[in-house]
């Protein structure tokens, strides 16, 4: 088997016209076109990509890890790791404050720190990443150390987090219920208006002067204000970028790269997503999917290189496996080398599980017709695209499909319950392989909907996550990606990329490991 990379990959494309770097002026406000509005700011309690994205330039955490697999100073000027991996001793800077004013010190680190791992704050992310943090003991105003239970490869750069960013305690007890509609951090702009299903406006922190050595300017942001309004239709997206009613959106769809890629006026910025590819979770308890023939009828059934072709343009490459194609320590084409797209293949499968085809054109069995119920989040329409195109594909092998189309809490409520429902759609963004422990480990996080158990996966992402040595690592992993695989719980569609378009007026976007922007140091040359 083959493993991708180097410990972290990653790559943006900057295409379309020259990307020339101006002289950072001052001044100006920045509109960027984001994908739909999150259910809440709390960098502590959301698990969702749009929210991380704007947590980026309004919180700052303990290191910076850039998309090359460097971990650099940021809140903590420094630290020190004991030699069996089981204390982090942190030195944090001084002279940071809160958008409120308060400080940043030890205390607030201590406070963040317990508030995720109180069961009260119901953490969809942040929990995962504390791994295993016992507690925390602050040594002076300025340094804490923190305590793990079992050493972990990956807890210092699961610290550079915004799910685990610092957060102003007096902020936090006065607010209540309602701090994550306005969260108070100390990045480098500050919340001034979130307009219900409109847009969220930030403004300068005109005191910060703590930025981290790569965004190449450590001092107040050059722009005035950033908008980020909610748009969730993808052609208005790109309408608004190129009327200038937004100067940047963000993920544009793939079938419009082309024609973006072609417009002098725009750049079009491309960076690959590591983690799992858009995928749908296949719940394993809940009939008929807590079969595995059927599970594994379904991988061969569906063809993602079609789906690739015609819904986007072919921009983008047909799902891996667990992970992408990028992720460090993925197993190159894991998907296509263990289920081939062959229906023949998929038909006998379930000819031999005793599922006989109707004179409809759906199979039954003692009665009961094979129907696959999907659930299908419509604030991202492209669910509803893929959800008909499942519903072709797998009814040319008498697989009867239910779309449910779900608002965003409805339809996390009921990927959480796991009752009612046999594929949810969804992706999730990491830079370490542990990411498949959040999706399979039995009770591994909030996201894990397919509702899987598995004692050996288990033992094995368990040792895993203890070891330093890379390759003994990746061995290990690669052994978990054949089990998921051999269990058919995951149907991958395709690696994702983040695709943005810009106006030629916005310089100075820096990508952090994860592929999302940070808009410290962007400035107008407008």
């Amino acid at each position: 088997m083959r493993f991708i990379g180097s410990m972290f990959a990653a790559l943006v494309i900057l295409s379309g016209a020259a990307l020339a770097q101006n002289e950072p002026q001052m001044g100006g406000k920045l509109t960027v076109g984001i994908e739909y509005e999150p259910v809440t700011l709390d960098p502590h309690v959301t698990g969702q990509a749009n929210a991380r994205r704007m947590l980026h330039n309004i919180v700052d955490t303990l290191v910076y890890g850039d998309d090359e697999g460097g971990i650099h100073p940021w809140l903590a000027e420094s630290w020190e790791i004991s030699d069996d991996g089981l204390e982090y001793t942190f030195y944090l800077r001084q002279g940071v404050t809160f958008h409120d004013g308060e400080p940043f010190n030890a205390e607030s680190v201590q406070y963040m720190w317990d508030r995720i791992m109180d069961p009260a704050t119901a953490s969809a992310s942040a929990i995962a990443e504390m791994g295993p943090f016992e507690r925390s003991e602050i040594l002076d105003d300025y340094t804490i150390r923190a305590y793990l239970s079992e050493p972990s490869a990956l807890w210092l750069r699961s610290m550079s987090s915004s799910a685990v960013a610092p957060v102003s305690p007096a902020a936090v007890e006065a607010l209540g219920d309602r701090f994550g509609r306005a969260p108070v951090g100390t990045g480098p702009f500050r919340i001034v208006e979130w307009a219900d299903n409109e847009s969220l406006l930030v403004e300068r922190h005109p005191d910060y002067d703590w930025a981290p050595e790569p965004f190449g300017h450590s001092g107040p942001a050059f722009l005035d204000e950033i908008e980020f309004v909610f748009i969730p239709e993808a052609q208005v997206r790109l309408g608004t970028v190129e009327t200038g009613e937004t100067d940047i959106i963000e993920e544009v769809p793939p079938r419009f790269v082309d024609m973006i890629d072609e417009n002098p006026d725009f750049n079009l910025l491309r960076a690959p997503y590591n983690g799992s590819p858009l995928h749908y979770m296949i719940n394993t308890q809940v009939a008929p999917t807590d079969e595995v023939a059927v599970r594994r009828a379904i991988l061969h059934s569906v063809n993602t290189e079609a789906i690739v072709d015609n819904l986007y343009a072919g921009v983008v490459e047909p799902g891996n496996g667990p992970m992408t194609a990028t992720m460090p320590g993925s197993v190159e084409g894991i998907y296509r080398d263990t289920y081939p797209f062959d229906t023949e293949a998929a038909a006998a499968i379930l000819d031999d599980a005793g599922w006989e085809l109707g004179s409809d054109g759906v199979r039954t069995r003692d009665g009961e017709r094979l129907t696959v119920r999907i659930n299908v989040l419509t604030d991202v329409p492209e669910y509803g695209e893929l959800g008909q195109v499942l519903q072709s594909q797998l009814g040319d092998v008498g697989i009867e499909v239910v779309l449910q189309p779900l608002a965003r809490s409805p339809w996390a409520a009921s990927n959480n319950e796991g009752t009612d429902y046999n594929m949810v759609g969804m992706g999730l963004w990491r830079n370490d392989p542990h990411m498949l422990s959040l999706l399979w480990r039995t009770d591994g996080s909030a996201f894990t909907w397919s509702h899987y158990s598995n004692p050996e996966f288990d033992a094995i992402v368990d040792e895993a996550v203890r070891l330093t040595d890379v390759e003994q690592r990746f061995a290990l992993y690669a052994e978990a990606q054949a089990i998921l695989m051999e269990d058919a719980v995951s149907l991958p569609i395709y690696d994702q990329m983040n695709i943005m378009a810009a106006n030629l007026a916005v310089e100075g976007i820096v990508f952090d490991q994860s592929a999302f922007p940070f808009y410290h140091a962007t400035h107008l040359t407008r």
